[in-house]
């Protein structure tokens, strides 16, 4: 997640249970238990069920619009489209060339969340976790 988190950071994480009904904002950053190795993973939402997800060398789109990610790194192209199931969205790191995130291990359940982070605890001091302004569904 570098350069919005680094390595040995200790984040505050509220607990959330995200559902059909109450879903995450595209951009917030959340915690969730790895699919692959165990573990807990920390990765950004970029897409939410039911929406049309299109990854274009560096660039994202959602339902056709290009996403705005002034917090992404990376210049390793991706090529893949899709239209998310129920109940699964798709995460990515910011580090992009540097992430296993849903272009790996694919869509991950939203009832897996176990939280949003929200503060970076240590080293001190305390700092708040940045998040995109939440856009209007």
């Amino acid at each position: 997640m570098e350069p919005t988190l680094r390595e040995g950071e200790r984040l505050l994480v509220l607990k959330k249970n995200y559902s059909s009904s109450h879903l995450p904002s595209r951009g917030e950053i959340i915690i969730f238990p790895d699919p692959q190795e165990g573990g807990i993973v920390v990765k950004r939402v970029i897409a939410l069920p039911g929406e049309h997800l299109t990854m274009f060398g560096t660039q994202v789109f959602i339902n056709g619009k290009l996403l705005s990610e002034p917090y992404a790194r990376g210049r390793q192209p991706t090529y893949l489209m899709g239209t998310l199931p129920k109940g699964k969205m798709w995460v990515l790191g910011d580090n992009r060339d540097n992430s296993a995130d849903s272009r790996v291990y694919g869509p991950i359940e939203l009832g897996s969340v176990r939280g949003r982070a929200v503060l970076v605890m240590w080293p001190p001091p305390p700092r708040p976790v940045p998040h995109p302004k939440p856009e209007r569904r």
